[in-house]
C-alpha cells in the first residue's frame, strides 16, 4: 500500500474504501461456478500414470514403491533448487 500511495494517493484511497474490503479483492473477477472438471481429470490421469508400475503389486509393496518414487523425486527437486541461482 505504501508503494501505491507513493505513486497515486487517489488509488490508495480507492483500495481503502470501506465498501471494498481487502478480503474480497482476490475473488473480484473470478467466477465461483465450475464449468469443466478438466483440471481434476488431468490430475487423476497424471497420478495414475505416475503409479502405473506399482498398481499391480500387493498394497504394502505398492505403497513402498510410491513412497520410494516420491522420495527420489523430492530429492532430485531439492538438489535442483539448491543449485538455482536466480531470484525466485
Amino acid at each position: 500500500m505504501e508503494k501505491i500511495e507513493q505513486e497515486d494517493r487517489e488509488a490508495r484511497n480507492w483500495f481503502n474504501h470501506p465498501e471494498r474490503p481487502f478480503q474480497s479483492w482476490t475473488r473480484a473477477l473470478f467466477k465461483t461456478n465450475i464449468r469443466c472438471d478438466m483440471l481434476l481429470n488431468n490430475l487423476c490421469e497424471s497420478f495414475n500414470k505416475y503409479i502405473l508400475d506399482a498398481r499391480n503389486e500387493p498394497i504394502i509393496t505398492m505403497l513402498e514403491m510410491i513412497k520410494n518414487k516420491l522420495m527420489k523425486r523430492l530429492h532430485s527437486k531439492r538438489i535442483w533448487i539448491e543449485k538455482y541461482q536466480d531470484k525466485i
